[in-house]
């Protein structure tokens, strides 16, 4: 996660050094919406809000354990290969709210077209090898600790958002868990929306017309 942090950081000012005048959100996804927590903690530029989609609270001891369980894979030599184990572990539950399944990805959204394109992308859907799965998992166990977010701008205006259907999320309580974290901070200007019945993709779900609108409004709202 160290890297891809480094990576956004140079991005994005290279975007702002080619538009100094133009106002600097940042809108993260899932894994992204990891890497978007990381980066707002220490970011390289003013920002005039942060977005924040589909994250996930602490894992607490099944994150630990799944830490565990890759490093013991890397030791064994399992580093670049797909890990069916890992995806198992990660994975294998977020279908059980939705049965009977039409595919594995149900949980992503209520929009079958939506599915199936994911499914049909070559870049969606493959099983990650052991070095992301210990990634993703210490990356999330970092960006839970009271301490990193208590370096978040108090300033700062972020929007969370979610579906309550997510099981990313825990069906809305992981995102709650992580908004009042930033509370905790002293983080003043935070914005919360859960959409009802809403699964992972809130941003490809039957309603995203909505959820466009919404965010779209949050950013004209801190775009002053």
């Amino acid at each position: 996660m160290e890297k891809s942090s480094c990576r956004l950081k140079a991005l994005s000012l290279h975007a702002k050094e080619k538009h100094p005048n133009k106002a600097f959100f940042v809108l993260g996804h899932s894994m992204g919406s990891f890497l978007i927590r990381d980066y707002i903690s220490n970011p390289p530029l003013k920002l005039n809000g942060a977005i924040i989609s589909a994250t996930a609270g602490n894992p607490g001891m099944p994150g630990k354990i799944g830490v565990f369980i890759t490093r013991i894979l890397l030791l064994i030599g399992s580093a670049r290969k797909p890990s069916k184990l890992m995806d198992s572990l990660s994975f294998g539950a977020y279908n059980n709210k939705f049965k009977p399944n039409r595919t594995k990805f149900d949980w992503l959204s209520r929009d079958n077209e939506q599915v199936d394109k994911y499914i049909e992308d070559p870049y969606c859907g493959f099983i990650c090898s052991t070095l992301l799965f210990r990634d993703l998992l210490t990356g999330l166990l970092s960006v839970n600790k009271q301490t990193l977010i208590n370096m978040v701008a108090e300033d700062l205006p972020v929007l969370f958002l979610a579906g309550d259907s997510d099981p990313v999320g825990n069906f809305g309580k992981g995102v709650i868990e992580v908004r009042d974290k930033f509370k905790k901070a002293g983080v003043k200007d935070i914005a919360l929306k859960i959409f009802s019945g809403g699964r992972h993709e809130m941003l490809n779900e039957i309603n995203r017309e909505e959820v466009y609108v919404y965010i779209l409004d949050w950013i004209n709202k801190n775009n002053q």
